[in-house]
């Protein structure tokens, strides 16, 4: 399915592939319908098993950690960056996928910006959510940048500067409560 595409990828193919008769495909997988919930399905599974290992490295590693470990870990895993494109694109035409989809960031976002509220830089939620919402959306634009052939220049400096940007809004919120200004 990655070779081809969600949508180009037949049943046949699919059975070829498992070295199976594509009746017995059919049989166990059911239709194309059956065939992307399926993928969505696994999809969801492997991004909630990623989901778990965030909270256990939330809870006992800095925002810089956790900034570094979606770099390193969360989103570098060609194989399904690559199915998730294929979801995507896949849910353009169908609610049910993308509100799929979706859930699974929003629980993603919703652990960073908790980690981010109760860490060393005492954010309020909404800056968290804020914060968490931009890291994330670095991340995941790295990823797509990378995979179109475009790393960044030096991985390290790009690293250091996303957890600089966490702590730097961390502090600006800090000198801002001491002024008296919450916004």
């Amino acid at each position: 399915m990655v070779r081809k595409g969600l949508e180009k990828t037949t049943l046949e193919d699919i059975a070829q592939e498992a070295g199976q008769p594509r009746p017995l495909v059919r049989y166990f997988v059911g239709n194309r319908a059956d065939l992307v919930s399926l993928l969505t399905e696994r999809i969801v599974r492997r991004s909630e098993e990623r989901l778990e290992t965030l909270r256990k490295k939330c809870a006992q590693e800095t925002e810089g950690d956790v900034v570094e470990w979606l770099f390193e870990s969360f989103f570098s895993d060609d194989f399904s960056n690559r199915l998730v494109a294929e979801l995507w694109h896949a849910a353009q035409r169908s609610d049910d996928l993308r509100r799929s989809v979706s859930e699974v960031y929003r629980r993603v976002l919703s652990e960073m910006a908790k980690h981010i509220a109760r860490g060393e830089y005492g954010q309020r939620a909404d800056t968290s959510r804020d914060t968490a919402y931009a890291l994330f959306s670095a991340s995941l634009g790295a990823t797509v940048l990378r995979h179109l052939g475009v790393p960044p220049p030096h991985r390290g400096r790009h690293l250091r500067t996303l957890q600089g940007l966490t702590t730097a809004i961390g502090s600006k919120e800090r000198v801002i409560k001491k002024r008296g200004r919450v916004r």
